[in-house]
């Protein structure tokens, strides 16, 4: 069995933002590569187990960041001064164990990241991502 898993986000053509005239755009982005092994026994976790599965590999980062930096630059390039930022996602665990990754919220941690670099790039106000909250998971 493979021990990571991939989205298929490389078939998806990026930027995808539409130009013209849009109010709102709400795009979803699938996590990227993951650790998605099992544990080899539930009750004695190997420090590896404990800090790898379930979360995005380095690969998986650097997918996210690089499509990430491409739809935000494409959404600021439009109305940078009018658009706003919101992100969501999902609160499950890998196995549905809390003590595993939550590949969801690294992936939404990046896009933060990156949208809060890209709005100072700009000289624009970060409020503009709504929902800035500190980082709350133990990993980057």
């Amino acid at each position: 069995m493979n021990e990571f898993t991939e989205s298929s986000s490389e078939e998806i053509q990026n930027p995808e933002i539409p130009t013209g005239d849009w109010q709102t755009l709400i795009i979803i982005q699938r996590h990227g590569e993951y650790d998605n092994r099992r544990p080899a026994d539930w009750q004695n976790l190997t420090s590896d187990e404990q800090k790898n599965l379930g979360r995005l590999t380095e690969k998986g980062k650097d997918k996210v960041t690089h499509i990430s930096q491409e739809r935000i630059s494409a959404i600021l390039e439009q109305n940078p001064e009018e658009t706003d930022f919101i992100l969501i996602n999902s609160p499950t665990f890998w196995l549905d164990e809390p003590q595993f990754g939550q590949r969801a919220r690294e992936t939404a941690e990046i896009i933060g990241q990156t949208i809060l670099a890209s709005l100072g790039e700009r000289g624009l106000n970060q409020n503009q991502l709504l929902n800035v909250r500190p980082k709350t998971s133990d990993h980057p």
